[in-house]
């Protein structure tokens, strides 16, 4: 009996060997196409819209590509629409249309522009969209716009030294320096920030005591939040000292929030 087991082990082995290795393959590939796919999801977010009547909201990112600038479409929570088009603000005139295709509801979905749809965007910085259900009795007609740069590149003087994409929050943070004759003074910019509102900072070394907490970004005839901190001088000193500051940002519910970290590594 035991070498009846052994015989057939053996003649089986090699087909259980090559099953394994299939399996571990397929796990390889989809784990890859997984990691490429979140990677891919780390895009700036350029303007955002609720869909009032479809329901849901809808963003545009920019995402750097091998050789060009990549726009897309992503659409999440929307529960009334499927039917999507890219239009000619002019004549009206169809450039790309998709379908959101999910299992259940709510709806959504990531589109890539091209051809007509990014001429007319980098033109004129607008996007026209329109979202509609099956029957169009229900639709969504609105426009998306390229953000204009964080006001801190209207300020000359003022050097950007570090920054980081806010994933959760969206938008960006970012470290700058304005240099005085006898001392440098540190400040935090913050562009295009969806979902948050509050701001703690804290050594990088320690997550235990904040050093400046209870700052809150505002919406300054914006859809999005904005805000210029000037670190205090303790967290100069500890930022200097140390090279880098963990910045903590959450939305009220702390239902989305990004804790990044910025440092001095490029200040020259």
């Amino acid at each position: 009996m035991g070498a009846s087991v052994g015989i057939y082990f053996m003649r089986n082995f090699k087909s259980l060997a090559s099953f394994l290795f299939i399996g571990m393959l397929g796990a390889s590939v989809s784990f890859a196409e997984a990691f490429v796919f979140e990677g891919s999801g780390r895009a700036e977010v350029l303007d955002s819209a609720r869909l009032e009547n479809c329901r849901g909201l809808v963003r545009l990112t920019r995402s750097e590509g091998e050789d060009f600038l990549q726009y897309h479409l992503d659409f999440k929570g929307v529960e009334n629409c499927s039917n999507i088009e890219v239009r000619d603000q002019k004549n009206g005139e169809v450039f790309q249309d998709w379908k959101l295709r999910t299992v259940k509801k709510p709806y959504q979905g990531n589109f890539t522009l091209s051809g007509n749809s990014i001429r007319d965007l980098e033109r004129d910085g607008e996007l026209a969209i329109v979202i509609f259900s099956n029957s169009k009795k229900t639709s969504d007609s609105l426009v998306l716009r390229l953000r204009v740069p964080p006001p801190i590149f209207e300020e000359p003087d003022l050097k950007v030294i570090d920054e980081a994409l806010l994933s959760d929050c969206g938008g960006k943070v970012f470290l700058v320096v304005r240099r005085g004759i006898f001392s440098s003074h540190y400040s935090l910019f913050f562009s295009g920030v969806e979902f948050c509102s509050n701001v703690t900072l804290y050594k990088n070394s320690s997550y235990l005591r904040s050093l400046q907490d209870g700052i809150r970004l505002e919406k300054h005839g914006s859809s999005f939040y904005e805000g210029k901190i000037r670190l205090d001088s303790t967290t100069e000193w500890y930022l200097t000292l140390d090279g880098d500051l963990r910045v903590s940002v959450f939305s009220n519910s702390k239902k989305h929030q990004d804790l990044v970290t910025l440092g001095l590594k490029n200040d020259e």
